[in-house]
């Protein structure tokens, strides 16, 4: 059987970075004592939004039949119909303007109050998130390794240009932060758990990682100690310390700033990571 045939939703999630091993076999056993579909579990358990499995499924589907196009399944006019975010003519009016103007057709809509400015986050780090998986299932099935990060123009050969140099092995995310009434006083929660990601790359000028917000409830990211990296602006680089395929870990203490709309309770993985050349 072909490789990409056999790509199954938690090993996708699991290898981009989305979903944590036990987390994955957690819901495997609930799966097996209900009957239900494994995206259906994940749902329920709160650890995919239920708007966006149809695009986690659409996306799987792509990468088992071995699409040589499946980044068009990321495009953001897509994401945003398919979660029903937005209607077809909306997106056909605001692709024509897009065209003729030459801004970004995220910027377009916010413009044309088709969607907020905070739909519009949401859906460029779903679409960051989706480009992940889709870089993890060309991973699986073809030979390359790891997440990659995409803009707003999700671009999966570009993607797999990255992966050929440099890729996340492994990853530890923190997988709940608690907020309480005094860290939304404040507007920021320090998380304890540290966020350690392994490394391999053979890029001589390093690599950076990139930190992605992943919860409505949160603003922005600050770095407040990092090992075995340098915070940047632009993210943590990682110098490559020799030639060759070279292995780093790079641990991190995270503040999360929290957005205006915070509320005391629990955020379900409130980071994601990527990594591209420096």
């Amino acid at each position: 059987m072909d490789p990409a045939q056999r790509l199954r939703l938690g090993e996708l999630l699991t290898r981009a970075g989305l979903l944590d091993p036990a987390k994955l076999d957690e819901a495997l056993r609930r799966q097996a004592q209900s009957g239900a579909r494994l995206g259906e579990v994940l749902v329920e358990m709160g650890l995919v939004e239920p708007d966006e499995l149809p695009a986690l499924l659409d996306l799987q589907s792509g990468l088992r039949q071995g699409e040589p196009e499946v980044g068009e399944r990321l495009r953001l006019g897509r994401l945003l119909v398919q979660a029903g975010a937005l209607d077809s003519d909306e997106l056909d009016a605001a692709l024509g303007k897009s065209r003729r103007t030459g801004r970004r057709i995220g910027e377009t809509l916010v413009e044309a109050g088709a969607i907020s400015g905070a739909v519009l986050q949401r859906f460029l780090e779903r679409q960051r998130r989706l480009a992940a998986v889709a870089v993890a299932g060309l991973a699986l099935a073809g030979g390359l390794s790891g997440p990659a990060s995409a803009g707003e123009r999700a671009s999966i050969q570009v993607a797999a240009t990255v992966q050929t140099r440099a890729f996340i092995e492994a990853q530890r995310l923190p997988h709940q932060v608690a907020i309480t009434a005094e860290d939304v006083a404040r507007g920021y929660v320090d998380v304890d758990e540290a966020l350690e990601v392994g490394i391999r790359s053979n890029h001589a000028a390093g690599v950076v990682l990139a930190l992605g917000v992943n919860s409505l409830s949160v603003q922005s990211i600050d770095v407040r100690a990092a090992q075995g990296g340098e915070a940047r602006a632009e993210g943590i680089f990682v110098p490559q310390s020799a030639r060759g395929l070279q292995a780093r870990t790079v641990s991190l203490k995270l503040r999360l700033k929290l957005a205006p709309s915070a509320a005391p309770g629990t955020i379900v993985f409130p980071v994601t990571v990527s990594l591209t050349p420096a």
